[in-house]
């Protein structure tokens, strides 16, 4: 259909001459026109090689035919489609108007027969009574598919427009968008090339889905490469940024884009060409309950129908209550249920709106659009409001309005200094301002303003406020409105800059915030970023009472950067703060029992400059720490002298240090010796980088390495692979009995790495106070097997460890708990081994208590329980004192 319609286009541009020249091909040229004819009973044929395209007004025909034949080969409605169509509305014609056998036909005689006393056949009946069931079937298959949303489904993608036709549907794309869903990307390069729409001076186009970028040449700046500075007062934003707004900034790029809503960087250049999927957030933006499918547009989204049963914009869906409106249900006035006897209102229960009402007429339907609305009330657009939205008069300061029946229309008087449109309404709307010479009007509760010629001075708006700036005093007060006025303008863009000396970072702190609220702060918003710019790590966006009174947010940098944007609507209270520089503040001590995550100051950003932070990481006894690399990126240097991260194994800086990063890596998981892991991160006054993501787990110990025993008697010694004990281990036992116990150690093997002063690999032995504190004994090393050990205490703890090089075959000690002993004091306590938990076997225990001269011992039994047997012999468990 689209090439038929060519061919007519240009061939009714030919002038036809006189008839001497109707068998040659003719090129006229008169008057400015460009006439082509060919001989007669000729075709003109135009053949287009390779890549080359066929340009109408910079439109490409070939791909128009193309999108319009579609891609995928089918048709919306195509030829099958209607053939099919048309045979069934012939076979109705024939079943109801045909001349011998039509069923009009067929009741006449059968109505003649009975006036004549003829009785018909039962045969004839039965045929007829078959004729009428099968115009009733085909009847209801037409009125199915005409009724039938195929739209409903959200077939065209990529903010298409759905056109829902008979047994069909026609997806109207965007223009970066082609086929018959709206699925296939337009080349824009190819489309744009050599038009005011494409790459300028030279630049490199590259096409993406859903858009195209312009590489510009040195020397070009802008969407299209158009402008040779970058100064954002003699070019329109626009032409710099695209959907956002052109900023001043004194860096080499001379200027950044503050995004329109919707819209975003790439990361690599200033313009605001990247589309944001709302879809893809978190937070659904279409309802959830019932679920509407969310469709992303270029800048923006829209939501599909609502489901059946339901009605609403697809944003948010509202139970239809089918027993109000008479549409095939039944019910006593509480429940409700689907009527599956009598009538056609029951039977098809979609042909009419939710908001009409259903009633069986014969065999007719009729539907009737409630009070408030009009239409014919069929199907899911049959009814509209039908409210006079002048009343009452939404137009403010003397505005106003008009309403025909379908549109209102507001007028501000000459000389207004203020809104004079403003929408009132239960439902959300959108409320503008108007200016001088303007014009408003409202069609489904949504205002547009409609320009005519007026003069530019003239607005029936206030004078916008002045807002934002650089704030550079240690300490102050931040509010806005800034003049004492009651609430914020409409139509704000207001960027402050607070910036304190480098060593310092700032803590900020709200008194009062109040914007206007809405679902992802979409509409009026704060936006705090953790640096000197949007560019930089987002702390947040707020809107509505987000942050409360008190508040506090404490940079990473001495730059705090807010972004305070109001749309055309509701406005309030605005928000006021104050800040004051402080010392940073990083690290901290971690005590580790299952994972977690450290970052580097300013993360997801940069990490600042003059920055000293120490982590330290304590998993439990006997436990070790794997960390994961996710972010690498610190500035280099070949021994790391200006910026690093160190990485220690062990409580402190003086612990073996087991990595250190200055430079920009993704390192494979380390796993530290022991339970302890110190981080010590450094960055000097110049270049800073993303800085580092690190994920730690607590994991299982090395197996043999450390661990608590309480037991009365065992063993323990190094772990060991192939005969020696692994490198890099570091191992804590520790050895622990009721107070009052004693401890006995026995070296039953031992060789260790030999070094003065057991430098290298050692096994140290300390003494457990009942504070926890440690006091050192004594360091072994070498492979002589030291004596026998007998603690003072009821706790003691060895520690081994091994470096990098010369592994031996490790130790082996057994441990048992000491009982007995000799007591001088003039008072005590002495107990069974293990008291009060059962003593064990085969253990003899002598205590010996001293008393000083002239002195005599008295005791005292508090609790006895031994094994019984018959007293005096105590063959078996017996306390003996003598």
């Amino acid at each position: 259909m689209i090439k038929f319609e060519l061919f007519w286009v240009i061939c009714g541009v030919i002038s036809v001459t006189s008839g001497i020249y109707e068998n040659q091909p003719k090129l006229i040229t008169e008057d400015g026109n460009l006439c082509i004819s060919s001989a007669k009973d000729k075709n003109i044929s135009l053949e287009i090689k390779g890549r080359g395209r066929f340009l109408v007004n910079n439109v490409d025909v070939l791909q128009l035919i193309h999108r319009n034949d579609s891609i995928d080969g089918t048709s919306p409605i195509d030829q099958i489609s209607m053939n099919r169509l048309r045979n069934r509305v012939n076979v109705l014609y024939n079943d109801v108007r045909g001349t011998r056998r039509g069923i009009l036909r067929r009741l006449s005689r059968l109505e003649n027969g009975t006036r004549s006393g003829v009785a018909p056949g039962q045969p004839r009946l039965r045929d007829l009574r078959q004729r009428v069931l099968r115009l009733e079937t085909t009847m209801e298959t037409l009125m199915t598919k005409l009724t039938e949303d195929n739209c409903r489904s959200n077939p065209c993608n990529n903010g298409g427009t759905c056109v829902d036709i008979f047994d069909g549907f026609i997806c109207h794309c965007p223009a970066n968008y082609q086929g018959a869903t709206c699925v296939y990307d337009v080349n824009e390069c190819e489309r744009f090339e050599g038009t005011d729409l494409g790459c300028q001076n030279g630049a490199t186009c590259m096409n993406s889905y859903g858009s195209y970028f312009c590489h510009c040449p040195p020397g070009f700046h802008g969407v299209h490469c158009t402008k040779r500075d970058t100064n954002c007062t003699t070019a329109t934003s626009g032409e710099l940024c695209g959907h956002g707004v052109c900023v001043h900034t004194d860096d080499p790029t001379g200027y950044r884009c503050l995004c329109d809503q919707g819209w975003q960087t790439d990361g690599a250049h200033p313009m605001c060409n990247r589309d944001v999927d709302e879809c893809q957030s978190k937070i659904p933006h279409c309802s959830h309950d019932p679920p509407v499918v969310c469709i992303n547009t270029a800048g923006s989204y829209t939501c599909g129908a609502c489901p059946a049963g339901y009605s609403g914009n697809g944003y948010s869906c509202a139970d239809v209550d089918e027993c109000q409106f008479n549409n095939g249900f039944i019910g006593d006035g509480k429940t409700c249920t689907q009527s599956t006897t009598g009538g056609r209102c029951a039977t098809s229960p979609n042909v009419c709106h939710p908001d009409a009402t259903c009633q069986d007429v014969g065999q007719t339907i009729i539907c009737r659009c409630k009070a408030g609305f009009s239409g014919d009330g069929f199907g899911p657009f049959g009814c509209r409001p039908s409210t006079n939205t002048c009343d009452p008069n939404p137009c403010l300061n003397g505005g106003t309005c008009v309403f025909n029946g379908t549109a209102a229309k507001c007028t501000c008087p000459p000389g207004n200094s203020s809104l004079c449109v403003v929408i009132h309404h239960e439902i959300p709307v959108i409320s503008i301002p108007v200016s001088m010479g303007a014009r408003a009007s409202v069609r489904l509760e949504k205002w547009v303003s409609h320009a005519t010629a007026r003069d530019p001075s003239q607005d029936c708006c206030t004078e916008r406020r002045a807002c934002g700036g650089t704030l550079t005093a240690e300490r102050g007060t931040l509010k806005y409105p800034e003049d004492g006025s009651i609430t914020y303008n409409h139509n704000s863009r207001c960027a402050w800059l607070i910036r304190v000396n480098s060593t310092k970072v700032l803590n900020v702190t709200f008194t009062k915030f109040k914007l206007e609220d809405s679902v992802e702060c979409r509409y009026d918003w704060l936006q705090i970023h953790d640096g000197r710019s949007s560019a930089y790590h987002m702390i947040g966006r707020y809107c509505g009472t987000d942050i409360r009174p008190g508040h506090t947010i404490i940079s990473t940098q001495n730059y705090l950067y807010f972004w305070f944007r109001s749309d055309s609507s509701t406005s309030n209270d605005g928000f006021e703060l104050t800040w004051e520089s402080i010392d940073p503040r990083c690290g901290g001590l971690i005590a580790a029992s299952s994972y977690g995550t450290i970052t580097s100051p300013g993360s997801p950003g940069n990490y600042p400059p003059n920055r000293d932070c120490q982590w330290v990481i304590q998993a439990p006894a006997g436990k070790r720490i794997q960390l994961h690399f996710f972010v690498m990126k610190i500035e280099y240097h070949e021994t790391c002298k200006f910026d690093y991260l160190a990485i220690y194994g062990g409580p402190t800086v003086d612990s073996p240090l087991l990595e250190k990063f200055c430079n920009t890596t993704h390192p494979p998981p380390l796993l530290t010796p022991t339970n302890e892991a110190t981080l010590f991160f450094h960055s000097d006054e110049d270049s800073t980088d993303a800085g580092f993501q690190i994920h730690y787990s607590v994991v299982e110990g090395y197996p043999g390495c450390g661990g608590t025993f309480t037991a009365y008697s065992g063993e323990f010694g190094s772990p060991i692979e192939d005969e020696s004990y692994p490198n890099n281990l570091v191992c804590e036992y520790v050895v622990k009995y009721p107070k009052g116990s004693k401890i006995r150690i026995t070296f039953k093997s031992f060789h260790l790495e030999d070094s003065e002063g057991c430098r290298f690999d050692k096994l140290e032995l300390f003494e457990i106070g009942s504070d926890g504190s440690r006091e050192l004994v004594r360091s072994y090393c070498g492979s002589e097997v030291p004596k026998p050990y007998k603690s003072t205490g009821n706790e003691m703890m060895l520690i081994f460890t091994s470096d990098w090089s010369h592994a031996y075959g490790g130790f082996r000690i057994g441990y048992q708990i000491e009982c007995g002993g000799t007591f001088e004091d003039e008072s005590g306590i002495i107990t069974s081994p293990m008291y009060p938990e059962p003593y064990h076997d085969s253990r003899t225990c002598e205590y010996i208590i001293q008393a000083p001269l002239k002195k005599v011992i008295s005791l005292k039994f508090d609790d006895f329980d031994l094994e019984e047997n018959s007293y005096p012999d105590c063959y078996y468990d017996s306390l003996e004192v003598s």
